[in-house]
């Protein structure tokens, strides 16, 4: 990559990454002099790159902490990791949004007058994998630069003013993209409140949920596990379900189960273990069964099944009995208390080790409202959730390739752009 050009761009010149602007190292304040530390500057390190805009940092140097042990550089600078394990699998990078600090990990560059930074962050994320391949390997399985390999990377730039038109249009996709996940995060809060309210005081008449207890003690119970619902009951797992025992059957399509997809099919998860079994050697689930990881249940990796399948029989199937939804009943041990529960009864010494068999499994309780309508209400508020949650994650994936391709073809100039239509390109992606 650093070597040549393989296919020079027509207009743009070429120059070393090293030569783009000045180079800073960062570093660390004494932790043991609390004079350099809480004060009001951010000091980021790897695990606070996660977005492209740096705007603050867990921790917070003071002045003479970054004059001492670090460095503070100022907006506009780029910033990006240069040693990590984080570096095996993705090569962070941001740009300051206002004057930060920056540990050892991080280089940073303040680039020249003839350089956008933004320019230089998206070319730096968009030759991520490549960049990836010049890490090599540090001590105790770390990845780390030879900075000799990154300031020999060549760059192709246009003139500042095209630089610049090109940062503005995927600044705007970026601000679309920010905006989705930030709305995806208040729908995923949106449903945690929703299903701590539903599981507690249910669904009433009219479709409305019931008031608090204190607002309505007739219309409440006290049980070993607090105050529910007059007309729900105190049920245990294997009051609701029996295990699954059947072996499968030939013509079945063999699935896995995974935390926050359910059961999908078996081809589509990534390091799967080929298995050369049978249909006969595995696990039956029919439609409406849940299914789990004995291993990870205490991780909530459970799935409901949509129609007959086959499933490892290293995994526990519930067949549900006719007093429980298990649309309900999914959603119910999907909740964060549930998974604490299932936690609380998993066997073994380290996480990795925690097995919940269905002996324990089954004397697991919680509140379920008798009336099977009444859990399906529930499970469809839930649902009104997940299809939000759905509907944006889809449209964050449709923005996210977008830009891939669009930073694709910008930063190797198969498209061109004008700089005097910059302003009206620029509204347009949000359009």
């Amino acid at each position: 990559m650093n070597s040549r050009i393989e296919t020079p761009i027509t207009g743009w010149d070429t120059v070393r990454f090293g030569d783009v602007g000045q180079w800073h190292s960062g570093g660390t304040p004494s932790r043991s002099n609390a004079a350099f530390w809480n004060g009001h500057i951010p000091w980021v390190s790897p695990k606070d790159m996660k977005r492209f805009r740096l705007c603050d940092a867990i921790e917070h140097t003071t002045e003479t902490g970054a004059a001492i042990g670090s460095r503070i550089v100022p907006p506009g600078t780029v910033l990006f990791v240069i040693r990590g394990m984080i570096l095996a699998r993705t090569f962070p990078v941001g740009i300051a949004t206002r004057p930060v600090a920056f540990n050892q990990d991080v280089k940073a560059v303040i680039c020249n007058e003839e350089t956008d930074s933004e320019f230089v962050g998206y070319w730096l994320i968009a030759n991520e994998q490549r960049i990836l391949t010049l890490a090599s390997e540090s001590t105790h399985g770390t990845k780390r630069f030879d900075l000799a390999d990154l300031t020999g990377l060549l760059l192709q730039r246009p003139r500042l003013s095209e630089q610049r038109t090109i940062a503005r249009m995927l600044t705007a996709l970026d601000a679309l993209i920010e905006k989705t996940e930030t709305l995806i995060a208040k729908y995923q809060a949106v449903k945690q409140g929703v299903m701590n309210d539903l599981f507690t005081r249910g669904v009433g008449t009219h479709g409305r949920l019931r008031p608090l207890q204190p607002d309505a003690p007739d219309r409440y119970q006290h049980t070993e596990l607090g105050w529910v619902p007059k007309d729900w009951w105190v049920a245990s797992i294997g009051d609701l379900f029996d295990k699954r025992t059947e072996h499968g059957k030939p013509g079945l399509p063999v699935m896995s189960i995974v935390m926050g997809g359910g059961i999908v099919e078996r081809a589509s998860v990534e390091r799967r273990v080929e298995s050369n079994l049978p249909p006969e050697g595995h696990a039956l689930v029919c439609e409406g069964d849940i299914a789990y990881n004995m291993m990870r249940m205490w991780q909530g990796v459970l799935g409901r099944a949509l129609f007959d399948c086959l499933v490892s029989p290293a995994y526990v199937v519930m067949k549900p009995k006719e007093v429980i939804s298990t649309r309900f009943a999914f959603h119910l041990f999907s909740d964060e208390r549930s998974i604490t529960k299932f936690r609380q009864l998993s066997q073994g010494v380290v996480d990795d080790r925690l097995r919940l068999y269905f002996h324990d499994l089954v004397n697991i309780k919680f509140a379920v409202p008798t009336a099977l309508a009444e859990q399906e209400a529930i499970a469809d508020r839930i649902e009104a959730c997940d299809a939000n949650i759905a509907r944006e994650m889809a449209l964050l994936a449709k923005y996210q390739q977008l830009r891939t391709g669009l930073m694709r073809d910008l930063l190797t100039g198969k498209i061109r752009v004008k700089v005097d239509e910059m302003a009206a390109a620029g509204r347009g992606v949000g359009n």
